[in-house]
This record gives C-alpha cells, structure tokens and sequence, in this order.
C-alpha cells in the first residue's frame, strides 16, 4: 500500500465509525511495463472525521498530503511517475482517493516500492508454441504483500497515532479489498491460479483480468498473488496503442492537486523564511544610566530572504505611531557578520532619557547598602523565536554603563563604567540575566 499514514488512520476510523474498502489494480504490458493504481473509500462522515483530525479543510488538502509525501519518493527513483491524484465524494455518500503511477519496468517499480516497505511486483514470460507468428506466449504476473503489523488503538485523539499506547484490538473485518491484476492479453476463464493457502476469491472479470477479493485484513497478510495470461505477442504498433491509453495522464485532476501541493510548499517556503528571519534575529541594546533615568539605543539584526521585509515592516510600525516614533531616531543599515551572513539591522535611538522604571522588567534596579545592584533580564527579547534548537549563533548583546565605578559583574568588564554581556542559546534556556554591582567612589 501507498497510503502509509491513511491507511492506519483509516483503519482506526473503522473501529470506531465504520468500513472502508480498498482497490489495488496493477497492469503490466509484455515490454515489463505498466501502471499501479489504488483507490480507497471512506464513508462520508469518516472521511470528514479523518480530514479534521489531520487539521485539513477540504478533500483535496488529505489527497495533497498524501501525493506531496510521493513526489519526495519519486524524485530519488527514475522510471516511475505519477499519473492521476484525486479525491471525490461519491453518490453513494463516501470519499474516494484515487492515485495512479506509472513505471518502465517491473524492476524500477520494486526499487520505488521498497522505499515505503510496500508491495513488490514478479513478471516473467515463456514462448509456448514453435516459430509461429505472433508468438504465443505466457506470463506469470505477480504482486507479493510483505505484510503489515495490523496498526494499534492509540489511547487520546488520534492525532498522535505514532507514538500512543495500544489498547484491546478490534478485528480489521469492515469493508472489503479486491486486488485486480491485468496482464499483457485477456486471461482465458480457466487459466489463472491463487496460491496455494489462500482463501481469498478470485474470478476472471469480463475484460480478461484476473481478481482477488477479501476482507481488509488482506492488506497485512504476507500472501502472494499470481495470474497467468496467454495469447499472442502484440505488434510494436498495438502495444504502443495500449500503452498510451494506458499512460495517459488525467491531467485535470492531478493538475488541481499539484496546484494545492504547489501552494503548500510555497506557504512552507514563506514560514521557514519568516523562522529563519526571526529565530535567527540579533540584538544589540546599550544602555546609559544617568541617576535614575536612562538612555538606550536597542538594534535588531534580520537574517534570511525575508530580513529586508522585516525590517521595513518594523519600520512601518514604527511609524504608524507618531507619538512614539518621535521619542526614537530609526534607521536600517545592510550588515554582514564576520562569519559572512548577510542582514538587515534596524536600529531605535533614543532622544530623551527614560526613567528607570520604564525599562521594567528589561532592566530592575535595587540598593544593597551604599551600593546599587542593575540587573538585566533578556527572557522577554528571545521570546520570539530565538530559543529555537535551530539559534546556535550568539542571540544577542547588552551593554550596560553606570555612572558609578562597577564593583562586581558576570559580565565582561568592558571599563571601570562600562560592562557587557554576550546571550547564546545556553543563556537563554538557563535565564541567564546579566548583574552589575556598582559603589560610589570604590573599588576599581
């Protein structure tokens, strides 16, 4: 099975709502060609059930998840691709997902299957007559399940299927699978075969192939399945005819949801943008204290494709509020780092001093005696983003200058007056705050 992640989900929706059934159809031409397709039904009110708990809106979004998933497989495998990709609510009152490739050969096919622990196809031919022409032939068309641990019951919702514990297991029998396999030539009616020790029912449909049907539980049952098909070789020309038939993409379908997937990415694109614009931001504040007011000059640095619209939208803030704007001096500067990234820094000047107050809880103060104690706390800057496992850069700097001799700091003592500190990701997750003791007329 292609559908991984829905199929499990699927199959937890049955235990508790209702069946499902499931359709494989493979095709194999006399060159090792051919197509792989599944179709899978879900009772209406499932499906919506199934679409919500993947936080999707529509039909199309889970249909989209499924086949962006395939395109990453597909890209490591050649000749093998993808031709049809859709999802219907039928008159009958359930959702269908149909997805359909195509392959160059068998081989190709068991390498791009092997990917995902998926089904595995045989196909051999023998001549059976003399020097006739056409040749008669017959094939052997195989498809080998591996088997499938029957997924578990997880305890909570069913959106952490991957990692919750099992409860009691209800029998996957709701529903049904058939497995079509259509060969080269028509299959005459008495000459396919079921492996010895299946159970399963098979019959010869009306256009030559041969089925296999059964209750779900077929899906993760180690079992192979075998038709054979006799007849003539078909002529260059004839085979090119089915094959194109065959190959034939629905363009209409599989356009819309690679217009979906292709809007996805981009949304994806765009967020991992803005991540990296914002987690990997630098700060750079400096402070002046003057008694008990201050002066500060703050600057913040953005990196990545989205760094020029942060900053001008930082900008933009800032000047959609006139009556603070016109306390700060901005400007925006291009930057780069002495390890080489490029940025975009904003830098927010102060006119006038500030109370101490007002820089609370950035910045608190405290008398110990004769001395006063500065303690700044950067928790509220990394908030954003900056804590993420992806910030192994240094986060940001403060610089803090007093108006008394500094006395006592786990800072790096820059003068007698002036202290700083470097935050990096450690700083952050620990809470680090940067403390200064300062002493009038003491101590260094």
């Amino acid at each position: 099975m292609r559908f991984g992640r829905l199929f499990l989900l699927c199959f937890l929706l049955t235990a508790a709502v209702g069946c499902f059934d499931v359709e494989t159809t493979v095709q194999v031409f006399q060159d090792g060609s051919g197509t792989y397709r599944e179709q899978i039904d879900i009772p209406q009110k499932s499906m919506e059930l199934l679409i919500g708990q993947m936080a999707m809106e529509t039909l199309d979004d889970l249909v989209a998840e499924l086949v962006d998933k395939e395109l990453d497989r597909l890209e490591q495998c050649d000749g093998v691709r993808l031709l049809d990709a859709s999802g219907v609510w039928t008159s009958n009152e359930f959702g269908r997902i149909t997805l359909m490739f195509g392959f160059d050969s068998v081989e190709q096919w068991n390498k791009y299957s092997s990917q995902s622990n998926s089904n595995t196809l045989s196909f051999s031919s023998t001549q059976i007559n003399g020097a006739t022409t056409p040749p008669q032939m017959e094939w052997t068309l195989g498809i080998e399940f591996a088997g499938r641990t029957q997924p578990t019951l997880p305890t909570g919702s069913m959106s952490g299927v991957e990692s919750a514990a099992p409860q009691a297991q209800p029998e996957m029998t709701g529903g049904s699978y058939n497995l079509v396999l259509v060969g080269p030539v028509d299959a005459p009616a008495d000459n396919y075969m079921l492996d010895a020790g299946a159970s399963e029912e098979n019959l010869r449909l009306p256009d030559g192939s041969v089925a296999f049907s059964g209750p779900p539980g077929m899906i993760v049952k180690p079992a192979t399945y075998r038709a054979r098909f006799v007849g003539p070789m078909l002529t260059a020309e004839e085979l090119a005819a089915r094959k194109k038939l065959a190959f034939q993409a629905n363009s209409d379908n599989l356009k819309k949801i690679m217009q979906i997937i292709e809007q996805r990415r981009e949304a994806e694109r765009i967020r991992q943008a803005a991540d990296e614009a914002i987690t990997q931001t630098h700060f750079d504040i400096k402070i002046k204290i003057l008694d008990d007011e201050a002066m500060i000059t703050s600057s913040r640095t953005y990196f990545g494709v989205l760094a020029a619209y942060f900053a001008e939208r930082e900008m933009l803030l800032h000047n959609l509020a006139p009556e603070i704007g016109g306390n700060y001096q901005v400007s925006i500067t291009p930057v780069k780092t002495a390890d080489g990234r490029e940025g975009v820094q904003v830098t927010r000047a102060r006119r006038q001093s500030l109370p101490l107050e007002a820089l609370a809880p950035l910045l608190a103060s405290r008398r110990d005696g004769q001395d006063t104690v500065y303690t700044f706390s950067p928790q509220n800057l990394l908030a954003p983003g900056a804590l993420a496992e992806m910030s192994q850069h240094e986060l940001g700097r403060v610089e803090l200058e007093t108006p008394a001799r500094i006395t006592g700091t786990n800072g790096k003592v820059i003068d007698p007056h002036r202290v700083e500190m470097r935050f990096g990701l450690q700083h952050a997750r620990e809470g680090v705050s940067l403390i200064v003791r300062t002493t009038p007329g003491g101590g260094r």
